[in-house]
């Protein structure tokens, strides 16, 4: 027995003598060589001293990472429970958009100070102590929204997303100031609140004003509490009872989903049924012209209610679908049309400059390389070797 323990403490000890040389236990963990820390940002930080609420509030702001060299101005979505979502909801946002599926937009997180407060619009058995949905409609009304119009390039489109008591107050924004968003996103929301008051309110609002246009997505989840399922479940028959014409409207039940997770995947859901018809595929552009595609984007525009200029997904998609045909003069109409559009983009540029080098148009194929390479060193462009090696072998050849 005491050879057994003896055996068993040198195992030991021998193990504790390895770990302590191979730097195991009792060292501080590596850190990364300086030239490999790198920061990646998703949004800023910033504080609004809101003179309405009475204290000072913190957001959260997404922008395009193409925003500082583009001209477009962006539709704005307002996030509450901002500094639970706004990670995962700008990367949804992201995804989206660089697939072409939807427009680039910026994404303004509201965190939460006292969220019972804010949300809910009034008392129910003396909770919350306060009720204060009017004030902090104001305050995003008057003060938050006005802030984001004038220090970021926005487009009048706006969107509210909330989830639970946030979902029960985008239906108040929407009953109170029915102008305030364009587009509603609404997970879960608590409307039995208040022996359902706002599904009352709602009711009214139809009845008043049917010509009210917008967008609505409501959902449920299966493993919500049965007060919000059947809540939501009258909203939805409210809506195909009353809604306007012009109202678009969507109910979805989410049987797999619970209260908490069903959030990323409405989030998604809805944002692709927004923009449902945005965006163009191989098949669609292969049958279309440029006169097709810009009317495409004039009648994107009237849905939406502000100028959207042809994407830059979409017009690159259907120019390589006309190199492919080898139709080079409509290739080159369409990059005239491109470079037009977006004016700052150096690709676009060199591709132009490309298709008048092989139509024997140096002067005009000089001119669009020179550009692409001014404009590639200003915006630190990957691809700038590839510009300058362009323009140098076109200068020779003219010589």
């Amino acid at each position: 027995m005491k050879g057994k323990r003896f055996y068993i403490a040198v195992v030991l000890v021998v193990t504790v003598v390895f770990l302590l040389q191979t730097g195991r236990i009792f060292a501080a963990p590596p850190t990364p060589p300086e030239e490999e820390t790198i920061s990646l940002e998703i949004g800023k930080l910033l504080t609004i001293d809101s003179k309405i609420l009475g204290e000072k509030r913190p957001i959260l702001v997404y922008i395009p990472d193409d925003y500082a060299s583009s001209g477009p101005s962006y539709p704005v979505l307002y996030l509450l429970d901002g500094d639970s979502h706004f990670h995962h909801a700008t990367g949804i946002v992201d995804f989206l958009s660089k697939l072409d599926r939807m427009p680039r937009m910026i994404v303004v997180g509201i965190p939460n100070i006292d969220r019972n407060r804010d949300f809910l619009p009034t008392r129910v058995d003396d909770f919350p102590p306060v009720a204060g949905a009017d004030k902090f409609l104001a305050f995003i009304r008057e003060e938050l929204t006005p802030f984001m119009d004038k220090h970021y390039r926005t487009v009048p489109y706006r969107i509210i997303c909330g989830h639970s008591y946030g979902g029960l107050f985008g239906i108040y924004s929407l009953v109170n100031s029915p102008g305030l968003f364009q587009a509603h996103i609404i997970i879960s929301p608590s409307a039995y609140w208040d022996d359902f008051s706002m599904l009352k309110k709602t009711g009214e609002l139809f009845k008043q004003t049917p010509g009210l246009k917008g967008f609505f997505y409501v959902t449920a989840a299966g493993a919500d509490k049965d007060a919000i399922r059947f809540a939501t479940k009258d909203f939805a028959g409210l809506l195909e009872k009353e809604a306007p014409k012009g109202f678009e409207w969507y109910y979805r039940f989410m049987e797999k989903e619970d209260h908490n997770s069903t959030f990323h995947r409405v989030f998604y859901n809805a944002l692709e049924t927004l923009y449902d018809q945005w965006r163009l595929s191989a098949d669609q552009l292969s049958g279309m012209s440029l006169r097709d595609i810009r009317e495409h984007y004039t009648k994107l525009s009237r849905k939406y209610g502000y100028e959207i200029p042809a994407t830059k997904q979409a017009l690159d998609l259907k120019e390589y679908l006309l190199r492919q045909e080898k139709k080079f003069e409509e290739a080159i109409d369409l990059l005239e049309f491109r470079v037009a559009t977006y004016p700052n983009s150096a690709v676009a540029h060199y591709k132009l400059g490309y298709l008048y080098k092989a139509a024997s148009k140096m002067d005009l194929a000089k001119t669009n390389f020179e550009k692409a390479v001014a404009l590639g060193e200003q915006a630190k462009d990957p691809r700038l070797p590839m510009y300058k090696e362009s323009l140098s072998l076109l200068l020779k050849k003219i010589k």
